[in-house]
């Protein structure tokens, strides 16, 4: 259940981020009036996308209403488990409206690759460019895991390493840079 619900504000808030947000930077333009750009200038400029947009982002709040109880800040995660359960009904609600959303998320990312991408991958590749590593949780088979797993380490080469939590001080530590 909490990866369930995790799965759905990931999705509501990366429209959040792409489509009302800073997204709206590179659908609008850059050198568009601040004031277009927005998700209501998207939506003047492509209404057929705007409503996509808002319905897509009121869908995954709905969805998280259903599987958590709240769709904002839901407070059902406890220690050790989940404090409510999915019932049958609840189930069924979710399922074509997670169907809905992962047409949503075929529409937003071929739309983005087709119409965005492509004007601005210079500049993507060169504003803000940060060699780094990466942290994160993964399960056994080297998948994304929010709650438990292995930790992996990964150098900016790609080259990781993975260890257990108990570990974690045998990789990690701090110290004070120049």
């Amino acid at each position: 259940m909490r990866d369930l619900c995790n799965s759905i504000a990931y999705c509501e808030e990366h429209i959040l981020h792409f489509f009302f947000l800073a997204g709206a930077d590179f659908v609008m333009g850059p050198d568009a009036d601040p004031s277009v750009r927005n998700v209501i200038g998207i939506a003047k400029a492509n209404p057929e996308i705007g409503k996509k947009v808002v319905h897509a982002r009121h869908l995954g709040g709905r969805m998280l209403h259903i599987a958590s109880g709240k769709s904002i800040h839901p407070v059902t995660a406890v220690t050790g488990g989940y404090s409510k359960p999915m019932t049958e009904g609840e189930r069924q609600k979710l399922l074509p409206m997670a169907e809905e959303m992962l047409e949503f998320a075929k529409f937003a990312i071929k739309w983005a690759k087709e119409e965005i991408f492509p004007k601005y991958l210079d500049v993507v590749k060169t504003v803000g460019v940060i060699n780094t590593g990466f942290m994160g949780t993964v399960d056994d088979e080297g998948g994304f895991n929010c709650y438990q797993g292995l930790i992996r380490l990964m150098k900016p080469d790609g080259s990781y390493i993975d260890f257990p939590v108990e570990k974690y001080t045998d990789y990690i530590e701090e110290k004070v840079l120049d």
